[in-house]
């Protein structure tokens, strides 16, 4: 289990990342098992809200666990997070042939995150290409020194250095336009280069 000391630093295997980097250029890379990345996304975000962090965007992969991870709000202090699942202003039904980025109402969804940053402490938003959703909502209403851009990856049972989903987005495209346009952000926009954390869970989705 990762574990949290008073010099600011976690623990994990061979991974030991500064909390008092949070507001550096240096990328932060957490591992932990499936069954405990809430409790290590929890802390890290605890201590980013500290440091004055306001906004989280959250992508990674179909099936990487976004969802999950962020099903319910994190307390922080006598508050709590206000999360956002860009999913969710998905215009319904979904026609297959639609790219993600026309399928999702971007109006409202950048109208309830203005609603949640201006009352709650700390909002995460998480989809699948969240970044570009939330591109005109950074732009005139949050200032960038609150924002952290996160990525999550779900990583192999068996062999924990591999990321088998990664690997798979230049061997295989699904079908669809709808699926093809997310897997093909991922694949040239490379979100988790430029994320400033990326969480790698290990273990199996229903663990």
């Amino acid at each position: 289990m990762p574990i949290f000391n008073p010099l600011g630093r976690w623990h994990d295997g061979d991974y030991a990342l500064g909390v008092s980097r949070l507001r550096t250029d240096e990328q932060q890379t957490f591992r932990t098992q499936s069954s405990e990345i809430r409790d290590v996304f929890g802390r890290w975000l605890t201590a980013a809200c500290a440091a004055g962090v306001r906004f989280v965007v959250l992508e990674g992969l179909m099936r990487s666990g976004k969802s999950c991870l962020t099903e319910q709000p994190f307390a922080l202090g006598m508050s709590q997070s206000v999360n956002i699942e860009l999913d969710g202003f998905l215009r319904k039904p979904v026609n297959p042939d639609t790219k993600y980025m026309d399928a999702i109402d971007v109006d409202a969804a950048s109208a309830r995150i203005i609603e949640a940053y201006r009352t709650a402490p700390l909002v995460i938003v998480e989809g699948p290409m969240a970044w570009p959703i939330v591109q005109r909502v950074l732009q005139e209403e949050i200032p960038s020194d609150e924002v952290r851009r996160v990525y999550l990856k779900r990583m192999s049972s068996n062999y924990p250095d591999r990321w088998p989903d990664g690997e798979f987005l230049y061997e295989y495209e699904p079908p669809g336009v709808y699926f093809q346009s997310i897997s093909r952000y991922h694949a040239t926009e490379r979100p988790w280069l430029l994320a400033d954390v990326v969480f790698e869970r290990i273990g199996r989705d229903e663990e």
